[in-house]
């Protein structure tokens, strides 16, 4: 019988538990380790997963000496005798070069290897929890050498490897615990109450009209309008003005979280140990109300789960097999046309057509301009309170071109565009005098402005200066007619007047490709 000793590679996978790596890389490591300790030239550590619609499949995590199109594959138990046999058994089995049994794995050795035939294989399950996990699966072309191993020492090796994956997944799901708990503290501390929509243009009251009508109703909403309208804040309000008020109201942001681990911590998952279960986001909101940021790039598997929510009022945990009662109320958000990405199949057309029952579109602010002066002035007192400073004002200069400006990232970009102006102020006025912001400090492009707004407002003093301008016009100029000639050169040249030479300067020093 083969004997084999503790490998120095086991020991050092002792040693990476305790350090911060990524777990693909983990995977790979244990494997080197396995095939530094066992007789083999060929191995496959692969993951079991039960919750596809073919029903158990094994998915690699980490190869060696085979092609790397190995890991795109998932393999269907039931289509895979050897996989079959080898996850069942809770003894190693080898199986000869010459067995029927068709090897899975023969397809994907390396062009070189594949000339040399059939090999040994030994398939050994991996269980943690007393739960399987997965399997171990081993070949070489040394014939008589996997069927020697000493037994004893075999099945040791095998607990070991175990204890290491039983120390990963605990690690991982550490890990997840901790960004769940960070993500609702972050949920929990945003103020859900007194929240105020600042304005009284027509068609901001148009938008409080229908929050008064639908914010004591238990119906679902979807806000509808471009990047940074405000989408949060109606949420909020209205949270604020229904029934649900006093309860929690938490926010969710998809890109907040990594896509494999989403379902989880939105909807919990039950422990592999006994019929608890860890609640997630949505059980926390219990009795309150969930806003979803971007409903449009959420993951299928998070699609299904929130179609049987808005359904049927209930909520199945990760890894369960019971759904529970849930009572939230849904509020989701979308910049995207919703029935193109279902036209796409990126979107579920039930799950669309629950959304669309009430959508409630959020104007942008071009659409508002008597609502700048009122948001100009919240967000100078905010920069204010903020920097402790004794006065903050635009002059009246800047408050045309505010009122001008197009906005096409809307209360956003007013709010940050501010902060920039006040800071600019600071370091050219000093912090302790009133400071006034100016034109030149808002950092608005007079090519930005609609051709209206630019006659509108040629008379400011403080405007951008007069190279600048030019340069605009000139940019725009070009960029027309060479759309008009296709990008040709030369005849864009002789349009403008100019040689080729002076004209080729021009399109370098404007920057224009």
């Amino acid at each position: 019988m083969a004997k084999f000793g503790v490998s120095p590679h086991l020991i050092s996978i002792v040693a990476d538990l305790s350090r911060e790596l990524p777990d693909q890389l983990r995977y790979w490591r244990l494997l080197d380790a396995i095939l530094a300790t066992l007789p083999a030239d060929m191995a496959v550590l692969m993951a079991l997963q039960t919750d596809t619609t073919e029903g158990q499949t094994l998915k690699p995590l980490a190869i060696d000496g085979l092609d790397n199109v190995l890991l795109q594959q998932a393999f269907v138990v039931d289509q895979h005798p050897r996989l079959a046999l080898w996850l069942q058994s809770k003894e190693p089995i080898f199986f000869p070069a010459e067995s029927p049994l068709a090897n899975p794995f023969q397809h994907f050795l390396k062009d070189g290897d594949r000339r040399t035939g059939p090999r040994d294989s030994l398939g050994i399950a991996l269980h943690v929890g007393a739960k399987p996990w997965g399997l171990l699966c081993i070949n070489t072309r040394q014939a008589e050498t996997l069927n020697t191993i000493e037994h004893g020492e075999l099945m040791s090796f095998i607990h070991f490897i175990e204890s290491a994956i039983a120390v990963l997944q605990q690690n991982k799901q550490l890990r997840s615990t901790l960004d769940l708990q960070r993500g609702l503290n972050a949920a929990l501390q945003q103020k859900s109450s007194r929240v105020r929509l600042l304005g009284t243009s027509p068609a901001l009251l148009r938008v409080k009209e229908e929050i008064a009508i639908i914010a004591g109703s238990e119906l679902t909403i979807l806000l509808q309008g471009e990047h940074g309208v405000g989408k949060s804040l109606v949420a909020r309000t209205i949270h604020s003005t229904s029934t649900r008020s006093e309860q929690p109201f938490i926010s969710l942001d998809s890109a907040d979280f990594e896509p494999e681990n989403m379902y989880g911590e939105w909807f919990g998952c039950a422990h592999a140990k006994g019929p608890t279960v860890q609640s997630g986001l949505f059980q926390l909101a219990e009795r309150g109300s969930v806003f979803i940021r971007e409903v449009a790039t959420l993951p299928q598997d998070v699609q299904v789960q929130l179609e049987q929510i808005l359904k049927s009022g209930r909520i199945q945990p990760l890894d369960s097999d019971q759904s529970r009662p849930l009572n939230v109320r849904l509020i989701a958000a979308t910049r995207c046309n919703l029935q193109q990405a279902v036209s796409r199949g990126e979107f579920r057309p039930e799950l669309y057509r629950l959304l669309m029952l009430y959508p409630l579109p959020v104007p942008p602010l071009r659409d508002r301009p008597e609502d700048i002066p009122l948001l100009t002035a919240y967000f100078l007192e905010q920069q204010r309170r903020r920097l402790a400073l004794p006065s903050l004002d635009v002059d009246i200069d800047a408050r045309q071109l505010l009122q001008h400006y197009a906005w096409p990232g809307n209360i956003r970009e007013l709010e940050q565009l501010l902060s920039r102006a006040t800071r600019q102020a600071i370091v050219e006025q000093g912090r302790e005098k009133d400071l006034l912001i100016k034109v030149s400090q808002l950092s608005i492009r007079f090519a930005e402005l609609p051709r209206a707004s630019q006659r509108a407002i040629a008379h400011l003093p403080d405007q951008i200066n007069l190279k600048d301008t030019v340069d605009d016009f000139q940019r725009q100029l070009i960029n027309v007619r060479l759309s008009q000639r296709n990008g040709n050169l030369a005849a864009t040249a002789r349009d403008l007047g100019l040689n080729r030479s002076n004209f080729y300067r021009l399109l370098q020093r404007l920057d224009i490709k």
